[in-house]
């Protein structure tokens, strides 16, 4: 599972979108487990970042596939 803040390359497909908030220890490394896990869970291999507020860390993301 790729993480980017790319656009995916164009034999991507978009299968959804998924977002995530957290704080607290390890809050960057816990979000993108938690992304990950939600994009794998529509069936994506790739996840597109976007950063809706800096410094707080929610993010919102396309996921596609392959």
């Amino acid at each position: 599972m790729k993480l980017m803040k790319n656009d995916p390359p164009p034999s991507c497909a978009e299968v959804g979108s998924v977002s995530g908030y957290t704080v607290g220890p390890n809050y960057e490394e816990r979000l993108k487990n938690k992304l990950r896990n939600d994009a794998a869970d529509k069936g994506a291999n790739y996840v597109r970042l976007v950063l809706l507020i800096p410094r707080t860390f929610p993010f919102s993301a396309t996921c596609a596939i392959r």
